[in-house]
Parts: C-alpha cells; sequence; structure tokens
C-alpha cells in the first residue's frame, strides 16, 4: 500500500514537536503582520465563529491556522478525519502488507507552511473561499469522485485553485511530478502496489492520471 505520507510518521510525538517547531515565526514576524487587513479579518471571522480568538494563533504561519480553521469547519459538518487512506492504512497493518509513501511528512508539511512564503494573504483567502459551502462541495466531490467523473473533479476541485496560479503549481502540479517516476518504478516491480492520493492530484491536464496517460499507460 502506497499513501502520500506514512500515517505511523505523522502519529510520531516527535513529528508532533516538529510540527510546531515549524509553524511558529520565530523572525518576530505575526500573523498579522504578513496578513493583508481582508485576510486576517476573514481569517479571524472564521476562528471566532468557531469558538478560537486569532490573538491565541497571532505566533503561527497562515498554513498552520488554516489547517486548523479548515479542520474544525470540516467536523462541523460531519467529514471524518479518518479518511480512505487511514481505512486502508489500517487494513494493511492488519494484514501484515508493506506501507510506503510518495512524499515525506515532512516534505508535505514545508509546503504546506512554506510554499505561501511572500503570498500569504492570497493563500489564506483561496483556502477560506466558499467554507460556508463545505457541505455542499462535500457531497458533490464524494458523487463525482463515486462515478469517477474527472471532468466533475477538475470542476468542482480544480477551478478554484487554477485562479491562484503559484499555489496550483507547489500544492499540486510539482508534487504530482515529483510523484511519477515513483510510480513508475512500481511497474516494474513483481509486487502490486495499491497506490492512494488526495482526489486533487487525480484529474485535470496536469494531474498524475493524465501524466501516466502521456506516457503511455
Amino acid at each position: 500500500l502506497i499513501l502520500e505520507i506514512d500515517p505511523a510518521v505523522a502519529e510520531d510525538p516527535q513529528f508532533a514537536a516538529m510540527l510546531m517547531q515549524k509553524a511558529m515565526y520565530t523572525d518576530g514576524r505575526t500573523l498579522k503582520s504578513v496578513l493583508s487587513e481582508e485576510a486576517y479579518s476573514k481569517l479571524a471571522a472564521y476562528a471566532k465563529e468557531s469558538g478560537t480568538p486569532l490573538e491565541l494563533f497571532n505566533g503561527m504561519k497562515p498554513g498552520m491556522v488554516v489547517m486548523m480553521v479548515v479542520m474544525q469547519e470540516l467536523a462541523k459538518v460531519g467529514v471524518s478525519l479518518e479518511g480512505v487512506d487511514m481505512h486502508y492504512a489500517k487494513r494493511a497493518k492488519k494484514d501484515g502488507k508493506t506501507i510506503g509513501e510518495l512524499e515525506t511528512a515532512e516534505s508535505q508539511l514545508d509546503i504546506l507552511l512554506e510554499s505561501a512564503e511572500g503570498k500569504e494573504s492570497e493563500f489564506v483567502l483561496y483556502s477560506l473561499k466558499d467554507l460556508d459551502q463545505l457541505e455542499t462541495m462535500f457531497d458533490q466531490l464524494i458523487t463525482v469522485w463515486r462515478k469517477g467523473d474527472l471532468e466533475g473533479l477538475d470542476r468542482i476541485f480544480l477551478k478554484e485553485i487554477k485562479a491562484y496560479p503559484e499555489i496550483y503549481e507547489e500544492f499540486l502540479v510539482q508534487r504530482n511530478r515529483n510523484w511519477i517516476p515513483k510510480i513508475e518504478a512500481m511497474f516494474k516491480t513483481p509486487e502490486t502496489e495499491f497506490v492512494l492520493f488526495g482526489v486533487g492530484h487525480a484529474s485535470g491536464e496536469n494531474g498524475v492520471l493524465a501524466m501516466l496517460k502521456e506516457r503511455g499507460y
């Protein structure tokens, strides 16, 4: 079983310590100083609604705060934090199967926390866009995912992020490119690998499936 990251690493207490260390500003900057007034006020409004004043997190980087706010909103609409990947990870562990990863937990963390450097407000505004329609969006997303409707996935998931080209490139496209050689190498091994990654990586002209198709698979 091959996942984006090995879930065992993410559950390690050392990873939690590293997460908090990387998530904090250490150079005097604050959340308020790096965000535009619009981005900060929108983030503050969502945080207040979730019962957590934003002032408590003023020393944190936007990526970490956004992740916390979005996770709280997901929980409100009943979306379990244990997704398809954790479901299969548990089955793999029970069945004694090897678990591999497409990227390290640290590299994924760096993308979330560091790639918004210099465009923090854009990242926050993109992340919070349509957050109040999260439940409807997830219902639509699950419907098209179950049908394998790549155009539907493109319409629901990628349309918005493509309006922010730099974020789209760093969060999805570059990572897809990095994964392709690893996936191609698996075709040449005697084992049969089951590869699972986030649905946003599947569709579009820069998605994993399109990149594999271009290579003749």
